[in-house]
């Protein structure tokens, strides 16, 4: 399992410390995980892209390359278990 961010990512030059969605699939699928969940998105506005595009992008992402099972968006305050 890991926890990966996946907005603030516009403009460019913000992303220092940041990832896009994209760039956080690839950091997923490279670390071997099994589960991929999606961190700090959707609470404060901190760039550019709209606070609703990042886990937008990230299922679109995911669908492409096969791993949208793998890939867990939760709501703010949803918890999850991983499977056995």
């Amino acid at each position: 399992m890991v926890f990966l961010p996946i907005s603030a990512y516009k403009p460019d030059w913000f992303r220092r410390n940041h990832a896009s969605p994209e760039e956080a699939l690839k950091m997923f699928v490279e670390s071997g995980a099994r589960f991929m969940i999606p961190i700090h998105w959707g609470t404060f506005i901190l760039s550019h892209e709209p606070i609703t595009e990042p886990p937008e992008r990230l299922k679109t992402e995911a669908k492409r390359l096969g791993i949208e099972g793998r890939v867990i968006i939760l709501r703010q305050g949803e918890s999850f278990t991983l499977p056995e």
